[in-house]
Parts: C-alpha cells; sequence; structure tokens
C-alpha cells in the first residue's frame, strides 16, 4: 500500500487498464525494490524504494508517430479482412461508424468491396502502441465508392467530409435513442413516434440546437423543446429525468444526452419524439436527410490542398508510412 500511495499523486495503481505494461524490480532477496508502469502511450510512471520510502516521478517519454496506410478486400467479413490486416476489431469499428450514413455493413456489402485507410499509428522502440485517429478512408462496395477525409475548420473542430466538402455527419440523426423498442405513431391526436424503450435508456438530440423550453407540460410530462436551424424544431416528451445541466438557451450537440426514459404507459416506459418546421408539425421519422456542415467557400483552398494529400497518401501501398515524428514534435 505504500508504493500505491506514493503513485497516487500521478497514477492510480488501484484501477490499472488492461494490456498497459508493468514491471516488478527486485532486490537480492526478492524484496520489493522499484516499479514502472505505462499509464499511456507517453508517459512512465517509476516508484523506486530507498530505506523503506517509495518515491514516485511520472516521466514524459520519446514516442514516434506516423500515418500508415492500411488495405484489404473483403471475402466474408470487413472485421475478418481487418483482423488478416492485423487490426484490432476497436479500429474496424471506427471504420464502420465513419460510413455508417451511407452502408449498412450487414447487409450492404459485398465480397471483393476494397477499403483503404490512413491512420495514426504511436511507436516506442520499434513496437506499435495504438493506432489512433483515422485521418482518410475509402471504401469501394462493388463500384459504389465512398472517400472521407478528417478535416479541422478550426482547432478541436474537426470531423469528416467528403472530397467536395461536405459533411458526413447528417443534420439529423435517425432517432433520439440507440436502443429502438416497438415504435409507432401516437394515438391521441398529436403526430409523433412513441417508442417503447427499458426504463432510463437515453435520449439524445437528433441534431444541434439550442434549449428553446424545458419542465412539465399538461399532457405531455417532462418534455424539452430543442430549436435547429432552417426554422426546425424537435421535442421529447414524457421523459423520466433530464439531462444535468440543460437550461434554457443552452448549446447542446448532436448526439448529446438530453434526458432518459422513466413515464409509464401500460407498465412500459416510453417516450414521444415531434418535430416541427416554422410552426407546422412534419413526419419525424422523415427529417430531411441532408449534411450538417460543409467547408465555407473561404476554406476551400486550404481544405482542397488536405484532400489531395490525405487522400494521395491514403492509395499508397498498403503497409507504407509517413515519415516520423517524435511526441515532442507534436
Amino acid at each position: 500500500r505504500l508504493l500505491i500511495a506514493a503513485a497516487k499523486p500521478y497514477v492510480d495503481l488501484d484501477l490499472l487498464h488492461i494490456g498497459n505494461e508493468y514491471f516488478v524490480v527486485t532486490g537480492e532477496h526478492r524484496e520489493l525494490r522499484g516499479f514502472e508502469y505505462y499509464p499511456d502511450p507517453e508517459h512512465l510512471l517509476k516508484v523506486v524504494e530507498q530505506n523503506g520510502t517509495y518515491t514516485a516521478t511520472l516521466v514524459r517519454i520519446s514516442t514516434t508517430v506516423k500515418l500508415a496506410v492500411h488495405g484489404g478486400t473483403v471475402v466474408s467479413s470487413l472485421y475478418k479482412s481487418f483482423a488478416e490486416s492485423g487490426l484490432e476489431p476497436g479500429v474496424a469499428r471506427a471504420f464502420t461508424d465513419i460510413f455508417a450514413r451511407k452502408v449498412d455493413f450487414s447487409t450492404d456489402l459485398r465480397p471483393g468491396a476494397v477499403w483503404r485507410m490512413l491512420c495514426e499509428e504511436t511507436w516506442r522502440d520499434g513496437k506499435l502502441l495504438a493506432t489512433g485517429r483515422i485521418i482518410a478512408a475509402e471504401i469501394d462496395n462493388a463500384g459504389e465508392k465512398n472517400t472521407v477525409v478528417w478535416f479541422e475548420p478550426a482547432p478541436g473542430k474537426g470531423e469528416y467530409y467528403t472530397p467536395k466538402g461536405y459533411s458526413t455527419r447528417r443534420m439529423f440523426l435517425k432517432s433520439p435513442i440507440k436502443y429502438r423498442g416497438r415504435n409507432g405513431r401516437t394515438s391521441d391526436g398529436r403526430d409523433g413516434v412513441e417508442y417503447y424503450v427499458p426504463a432510463d435508456t437515453a435520449v439524445e438530440a437528433v441534431a444541434d440546437g439550442r434549449v428553446s423550453s424545458l419542465g412539465s407540460l399538461k399532457g405531455r410530462g417532462r418534455t424539452l423543446t430543442l430549436r435547429h436551424g432552417n426554422g426546425f424544431f424537435t421535442q421529447y416528451t414524457h421523459l423520466g429525468s433530464l439531462a444535468a445541466g440543460l437550461h434554457k438557451g443552452a448549446w447542446v450537440r448532436q448526439g448529446a444526452v438530453v434526458g432518459y426514459a422513466g413515464a409509464a404507459k401500460n407498465g412500459r416506459s416510453y417516450i414521444i419524439f415531434m418535430a416541427r418546421k416554422r410552426g407546422k408539425i412534419i413526419d419525424p421519422l422523415n427529417l430531411p436527410d441532408l449534411p450538417a456542415a460543409k467547408i465555407a467557400p473561404k476554406m476551400m483552398g486550404r481544405f482542397a490542398a488536405v484532400v489531395r494529400e490525405k487522400v494521395g497518401l491514403l492509395h499508397q501501398q498498403p503497409g507504407s508510412s509517413s515519415p516520423a515524428i517524435t511526441s515532442a514534435d507534436k
């Protein structure tokens, strides 16, 4: 416990991460003399014992980050193709998430589909430590090709865009909940969709917007209304509770949890999702399939240069990598 206490200001050794490297240093009689642990690819925790006292330091270590190209051809499944290329399942999930609005990988993918990916990799002493962000990706599914590039119009505001400058993120999600229970039209005269879901299921904002109103409404229970661009409003009613920190005028990002199911009907939890445009009720299951963003004209020159560079690297031979940079250069 003395060793753990010494490390506490830097790393909680009671919560070690599976897969992280550690080394135990022992003395001549196998007594504990020290401990080394890599909490992340760029840091090393050192704990040294001297005269019964443990001293801990957290050292920044040099790592190398490079852009690497991977690719393959799907024979039976995309996940198997990624595994055959030496990539972890998490990387395959990240890839499918990028194209989820264009390709249903469970039903649409045909044998012979070709995928390519340019991603960041972190290395130390010749060992791959982590596969990072996908910088560019492409899937050619029986001649239907989709290509995307990661781009940051402003620092920390990056997302994936098509080469023509349209965001792959859509203005509206198809549903305010990831788990879809039985749903149908409401039966009380209001136009909306009723979702039966487990209690405390997270309810997400289907688009970027600001809180227009929140609170209890007669006949609708705890309700949240969001105002989006172009005159669109969405409403989430019969919520069991609202997410912490929400208030009128608060900005909410698409996909952010705004509340939780909890209201009961016939013994089951449910919510009702509704939508309006310029005051007129519209079908919430048929919201327009529009890009959430487009590169501004004044930024198209910089964007086009990034696309040329990254797509050029993407089409290099799989296994190729860019010149490395050290962690100190990042």
